[in-house]
């Protein structure tokens, strides 16, 4: 199996890619997306929350 290798430029588009969804998770739980089932409801919101970190490092490296 041979593997292929990204970029600079291919990991900054997949991070800014990934930032994104993680962004429009939170957006739609907080406009009411939550409400039919609070529960999963907080536990999207906090992983959401979890990868900001993570995709803000994916850029800081990649993005230069």
């Amino acid at each position: 199996m041979k593997t292929k290798l990204l970029n600079n430029e291919q990991v900054c588009a997949l991070g800014k890619l990934g930032q994104s969804y993680a962004t429009m998770a939170q957006i739609s739980i907080q406009r009411g997306g939550g409400a039919f089932n609070p529960q999963a409801g907080v536990q999207i919101m906090n992983g959401a929350m979890g990868q900001s970190p993570y995709w803000e490092q994916v850029l800081k490296t990649a993005c230069k």
